[in-house]
């Protein structure tokens, strides 16, 4: 059920359990920075934390078993199972505009899914994802309906959500905004100078796949760097065969306890807003900052993967916060659209249950093959892209050949 009328009030967001820093949000940033530092130390952490008689012969890197080792909370995991998909025909529209968004409408819900304008919208919702100009163009056609007398005109019955595929683009983007600095400043804290020397290289990478591993390969670096702060007087950091040998006579006790350690020193709320009337220490602020606001970030595309619908809707009322505090004011507006549809009476539970569960897609059925429902469609449109090219490539070696019939 869908209640229009329900306001959002600040302290929705504000007492969102995504802004309340409980045991939850506490088990995540142990379990990023425990990952981070076993990223750079693989053998000598996972020789640590592996009870080493119950190794097989035949057991693979992937198969390493950790004993004691964090767990990422989980708060509500969809059952994995292969979720059922059909492509639609070729619609010649442009879904760009206003007007091409009533004729996709049209296409899809009465020419080819076949549903009666009279009698199949009335009393059910129809959830549709997509970009953020998807959902400017439906809400748009919303409102210029709104006044017509059938049912079906009103278009009422849809209920467009933003896709997490491009809510974690536009995230990326907003990363690296906020801390890639200029390209001729070598400023050691920023994300440009940290792709350098990381040797991060695009290559054939999509741009956001480059973000991606740039922005989190700037996390475990700047994690391994705070626990490098903790390597005893003897063990020199620039040395990793002496920090593998310390790490490998910690007991698990003592490692779990810099993990901790290192959480209550970075993941601080007065980070976010430091006061200023005592000094700042501003490259520390800005390192501390990349990290909670990157943490957000890992624990929402790990919640996708495993569908812990959950975790995805206290990743979503913390983006409330950190789009209003960026230049992404159009993927601000939707956050404090999501934040309406998840944490208040709006939306019946399982309502909000149904717009998160089926924003995801698991072709494989297992438990973390699960993505983003916009994602799948991505796929859709590169498979034509690649036939397009194909097709040109053909006609091209078609012409050439009848060229050469010619002469």
């Amino acid at each position: 059920m869908l209640r229009l009328e329900v306001p959002l009030d600040p302290c929705d967001i504000y007492l969102a359990a995504g802004n309340q820093d409980d045991e939850i949000l506490r088990g995540c940033q142990r379990y990023w920075i425990a990952e981070a530092i076993r990223y750079t130390h693989r053998e000598a952490v996972e020789g640590l934390f592996t009870d080493h008689n119950c190794d097989s012969p035949t057991s693979t890197r992937s198969q390493v078993v950790l004993t004691d080792w964090p767990d990422l909370p989980s708060v509500e995991r969809l059952p994995p199972y292969n979720t059922p998909h059909y492509s639609l025909g070729p619609i010649l529209e442009n879904e760009g505009t206003i007007s091409g968004t009533y004729n996709v409408i049209d296409e899809v819900f009465t020419e080819q899914l076949g549903y009666n304008r009279a009698t199949d919208f009335g009393g059910r919702l129809y959830l549709v994802y997509g970009d953020q100009k998807t959902v400017s163009l439906v809400r748009t056609v919303q409102k210029e309906r709104q006044d017509a007398t059938l049912l079906y005109d009103k278009y009422s019955w849809l209920l467009v959500v933003p896709g997490l595929f491009h809510w974690r683009t536009n995230y990326i983007d907003m990363i690296h905004d906020a801390y890639s600095g200029s390209e001729h400043a070598a400023v050691e804290s920023t994300l440009y100078h940290n792709k350098n020397y990381l040797g991060c290289v695009q290559g054939h990478k999509s741009p956001f796949d480059h973000k991606e591993e740039v922005a989190t390969r700037a996390f475990d670096a700047r994690v391994t760097a705070l626990f490098y702060r903790l390597l005893p007087q003897g063990v020199h950091a620039a040395h990793p065969t002496q920090v593998d040998n310390y790490i490998r006579k910690l007991s698990r006790a003592t490692f779990l306890e810099k993990v901790e350690e290192i959480r209550q020193y970075v993941f601080r709320a007065a980070e976010q807003s430091p006061d200023e009337s005592k000094p700042i220490d501003y490259e520390f602020s800005a390192h501390a900052k990349f990290l909670q606001q990157m943490e957000t970030y890992k624990t929402l595309k790990y919640a996708i993967k495993h569908a812990d619908v959950g975790l995805i809707k206290r990743a979503l009322a913390r983006c409330c916060l950190l789009f209003h505090g960026s230049d992404k004011s159009k993927y601000a507006f939707l956050s404090l659209y999501m934040t309406w549809l998840t944490q208040t009476d709006a939306a019946s539970k399982e309502l909000q249950d149904a717009i998160l569960a089926n924003g995801l897609v698991n072709l494989r059925g297992t438990d973390d093959s699960w993505f983003e429902m916009d994602r799948l469609n991505e796929f859709f449109n590169l498979q034509m892209k690649v036939l397009n090219q194909r097709g040109q490539q053909t006609n091209k070696a078609s012409r050439g050949a009848l060229t050469c019939l010619t002469w």
